[in-house]
This record gives structure tokens, sequence and C-alpha cells, in this order.
């Protein structure tokens, strides 16, 4: 599973972050992992932002960051922004990837496929 963590629906960043998921989509099923992105914004604005997207995967709500903060994703620019980290779990529940690049979204497609289709 590839689960990563971004900051808010329809931002620069992170529609650029999820579009570079989406893209590269294809290479993550041949891979055998699901993906999934994760923030703390609502279901209706997950729905508009996975629409307007066209996001072939799922967005999840993580309602107060708790699941962001059990996962140890710490904030960026002096607690500003919230983190932008994508993980890669093995289905017995190991962390083989942990990855933190708030400015470089694209890199958290890059490595996790570099990892995946050794």
């Amino acid at each position: 599973m590839v689960l990563f963590f971004y900051p808010a629906d329809a931002t620069p960043g992170c529609t650029k972050e999820v579009c570079a998921f989406r893209d590269s989509y294809v290479d993550f099923v041949k891979a055998g992992a699901a993906v999934m992105g994760i923030s703390g914004d609502s279901q209706e604005s997950h729905a508009s932002f996975a629409s307007d997207n066209e996001l072939p995967f799922s967005l999840l709500v993580d309602e107060g960051d708790e699941t962001r903060a059990a996962y140890g994703v710490q904030p960026d620019l002096f607690g500003l922004i919230k983190g932008r980290q994508t993980f890669v779990i093995s289905p017995d529940g190991e962390v083989l990837l942990s990855f933190n690049n708030q400015f470089a979204p694209d890199d958290h497609v890059k490595k996790t496929l570099a990892l995946l289709t050794v």
C-alpha cells in the first residue's frame, strides 16, 4: 500500500502531487500497490477535489489529524504547513519507505515507484 499524507485539497502543491499519483496509477497497479491519499479535509472537499482531478484512488478523511499524528507526520515551516509524507507499507504492515519532502511533490511518486518496481 502507498499512503500519502498531503496538507490540503486544491492547493497548488497538493494538486501537483495527487495528479502525479494519478498519472502513474497504472504503474502502481502493475506493481501490486493500492494508493490512498489522506488529509484533514472533509469528505465533501475530497469528493470535489477527486472529481476535479479525475483521481482513480481514494482520498481518506483524517478528522482532527489523528492518523497524521499516529504516523508521526510532522508539520513543516515552523508548524505553518501540515507535513507531506508518503509511506509504502507491506501486506504484513511493515513500513518499507517513509519519504518526507514538502517542496518536491513529484518526488513522492518517483521514490515510491523506484522501490516498488525493483
